[in-house]
């Protein structure tokens, strides 16, 4: 007998003609027959109804499948939805990294713009104050120079020696300062 199954008698097992069974053979070979027939019932009634339930199972199966694959194309258009954007941020990411850097590097530009426009005021008025009680043509030109050096000193040139400029002393009143820095410019 194989494990889960019933084994029923064959019919050769049987008696092919009941004329020479007698009346007590006769009643025990009905007796099995019969109950073979029963078993045989059962177990297909057993069968259908396995069926039935496999059936069902198989409909629920493929209407979870469905729903899976629905689950699962709706999440993969997500996904790429997603990665096109996380595509696009990593790329606006990058513009505005240079565009930071950019408007960084403009800021830095305009403060030394700045700070080297101060310097030139800041030492235009120093001679300005020096010289405004004073009289004479020596306080005058050094007021020119100073103005001079204002107005045509290029910011841009400045702001790259600014490292490198070694203070001159060009508001010292002596004829030969004065002298040299007129030859100078």
């Amino acid at each position: 007998m194989m494990n889960g199954f019933k084994e029923y008698k064959s019919v050769s097992e049987f008696p092919l003609h009941t004329q020479n069974l007698t009346r007590d053979e006769l009643d025990r070979v009905y007796q099995t027959i019969r109950k073979e027939y029963k078993n045989l019932s059962t177990s297909r009634g057993q069968l259908v109804r396995r069926q039935i339930e496999a059936k069902a199972k198989v409909r629920e199966l493929k209407s979870s499948l469905v729903a899976v694959m629905t689950e699962l194309d709706r999440t993969s258009s997500a996904k790429d939805s997603l990665q096109q954007s996380l595509a696009h941020s990593i790329k606006l990411q990058g513009e505005l990294q240079e565009e930071k850097v950019d408007l960084s590097s403009k800021v830095t530009h305009l403060r030394d713009q700045l700070n080297a426009t101060t310097k030139l005021l800041d030492d235009f008025e120093s001679v300005y104050e020096e010289v405004k009680e004073q009289k004479g043509v020596g306080s005058f030109l050094r007021l020119l120079q100073a103005a001079k050096r204002l107005l045509t000193t290029d910011i841009s040139e400045l702001m790259m020696k600014r490292a490198d400029i070694v203070e001159e002393d060009w508001t010292k009143e002596d004829p030969a300062s004065i002298g040299r820095n007129l030859l100078d410019k």
